[in-house]
Parts: C-alpha cells; sequence; structure tokens
C-alpha cells in the first residue's frame, strides 16, 4: 500500500513526464520546407521544375533567404538539380526567427516566383569555423568555444568506392568515424568522389578520377549519383556527429604532387562555371566543411 509520500512521488514523476512530452521535439539538424529548423544548422527549400529543360543543369534558380533581422541580412543562393525535375535550394541558419524564402528563374516558369516561410529555433550547434579573435592560427566555432583540429585522413570517407574501386557501404562509414571520434578525432579529409576504378591509373595519374565527377564524358552533367553519396553522408555527419568537420577536397591532381596540367586547364568556361556553381548550391550550406579545390599540390619546378 502506498503512503501518501510515496504517492505524491509518483504523482509528480508521471507529471513530470507528461510535461516533457508535451515539449515540442527539438528541430532537426538539417531540415527541409515548413518544419522547424535548428540554429547554425542547414534548411532545404525543394522546389519542382516543368521538364523542359534540354539540360537542367542548365538552369539558373535562385532562392533568397531573408533572415529576422531584415533584407539587409538576406542571401541569394542557387538552387541544385538533383533529378526527377527536382530543384534543392539550401542556406545555413544563423538567426533564431522566422526566415523567409522567395525563388526566381528566369527559364522556368514553374520555379519562379514560389516563396514562402519556417521558423529557426535555438539549438546546440557548434556552426562554422571561424579564425579565433585572438590568434588567428586557431579556429573557434560560430558558438564562440575554441576548435583544436584533430584530423584524420580519411579520403574516401564521403565516396563510393576505395582506393580500389571497391564499394564502401555507409555502415562501414558510421561505424570507422564512430571509432575515430571515440579516440579523439574532431575533423576527418575527404575526397569528394571516387568510383569503381583504382585510385590511380597509368603513370600514377589520378585524372580519370574527374569522370566521377559527371555523368557524361562531356563534363556538361555533374554525377547526381557520386555527388549524391558525398551528400547523403555529409547530412548523416550533420545529424550524428555534428561536432565533427571535414576537409572538403573537390578536385584531383592529374599527377600526384603537381598541377592539374590535363583537365582543369582544357575546360570551357561554361564547363568550369557548371560544376563550381554545382557544388557550391550542393554544399556550402553545411556548417562543418571546410574547403580544399585540390591535394597535395606542388608548384616547383619538376626535377
Amino acid at each position: 500500500m502506498f503512503t501518501a509520500r510515496a504517492e505524491h512521488f509518483v504523482l509528480s514523476a508521471l507529471l513530470a513526464a507528461a510535461l516533457v512530452s508535451l515539449r515540442p521535439a527539438a528541430a532537426a539538424n538539417f531540415t527541409s520546407g515548413a518544419q522547424p529548423a535548428a540554429r547554425f544548422g542547414v534548411h532545404e527549400i525543394v522546389l519542382a521544375g516543368s521538364g523542359a529543360a534540354a539540360n537542367p543543369f542548365d538552369t539558373l534558380v535562385t532562392v533568397r533567404f531573408t533572415p529576422p533581422s531584415g533584407t539587409a541580412h538576406s542571401t541569394a543562393v542557387w538552387a541544385f538539380y538533383d533529378g526527377d525535375n527536382i530543384w534543392r535550394a539550401r542556406v545555413y541558419l544563423s538567426e533564431v526567427g522566422e526566415w523567409r524564402w522567395a525563388s526566381q528563374c528566369a527559364t522556368d516558369p514553374a520555379l519562379n516566383g514560389r516563396s514562402g516561410t519556417f521558423r529557426c529555433e535555438p539549438s546546440k550547434l557548434r556552426g562554422r569555423l571561424l579564425v579565433h579573435p585572438k590568434n588567428p592560427r586557431q579556429w573557434m566555432t560560430e558558438d564562440g568555444r575554441w576548435f583544436l583540429n584533430l584530423n584524420d585522413t580519411s579520403y574516401f570517407l564521403l565516396c563510393a568506392c576505395d582506393g580500389a574501386g571497391a564499394p564502401i557501404p555507409d555502415e562501414d562509414v558510421q561505424a570507422y568515424v564512430k571509432d575515430a571520434t571515440e579516440r579523439g578525432i574532431t575533423s576527418f579529409r575527404s575526397f569528394i568522389a571516387n568510383g569503381p576504378r583504382p585510385f590511380l591509373g597509368a603513370n600514377r595519374s589520378d585524372a580519370h578520377r574527374w569522370n566521377d565527377l559527371f555523368a557524361d564524358p562531356e563534363f556538361t552533367r555533374p554525377s547526381l549519383e557520386h555527388l549524391g553519396v558525398a551528400d547523403r553522408r555529409l547530412r548523416w555527419l550533420l545529424e550524428e556527429h555534428p561536432d565533427v568537420y571535414l576537409q572538403f577536397i573537390l578536385f584531383p591532381l592529374g599527377k600526384p604532387y603537381r598541377t592539374d596540367e590535363k583537365i582543369w586547364t582544357h575546360m570551357t568556361a561554361a564547363q568550369r562555371e557548371r560544376i563550381l556553381r554545382y557544388l557550391v548550391a550542393r554544399f556550402a550550406a553545411y556548417p562543418q566543411i571546410f574547403w580544399l579545390i585540390v591535394n597535395d599540390a606542388h608548384f616547383a619546378p619538376e626535377i
């Protein structure tokens, strides 16, 4: 039989549990549409096009995001094509409150003139890496905390395949990150894409890896397959390991420790602009990445 004191304790515990259950769930770190978003997280707007474009990667769509502080702090971002007549526009959230967005597209009426709002809530995310104001050789995160960069070289963490061309399951990536972070690693470095061929080809060149960034030999259509893998894993990292950062290596060298004289220098201005615009549109909103154009480039004369 309960005593009055025990009964009071049980009722208090039940009441506390009920109050907790009534609280709104914390916003996810990556959100979409009208979902409540998290400060220092990523929010995405999804737009449906008409499907009339010959090459949808050449359809220019911008979305202007206006924070609670007003139009003076608004920012316009490119939307990126993600297959099936879908475009996505992403923004990094720096302010709490109601955000507004509006789309513009001169070539597809279905993508033009869309608008909406969503709310951004406080969070415990650390935000982007910034130069520490008291020491320019040190980093801090946007919430004001010092960041110690203990980096692990995991070149294929974001890639569909490893250096031998073998598939990398998401489960292996998740186990690797768990093991590394438990040992104190705070950041990783990874290529953006690597496909089902060995990492180095003839004469130890990695120029063939440019093909992993594209879905066609003319370099007019970024690879949704390979870049989608990198995107999916970055989103998982933001949700499950938000305090871990990542050095984001965009392009192959063409020849180890030398400059690329085979691909980039021979690409047209349109080809260059298309891939750079796409990479920025798809990945720049992620707060945990810091960009590296090429890895281990060496500009001294050959000896």
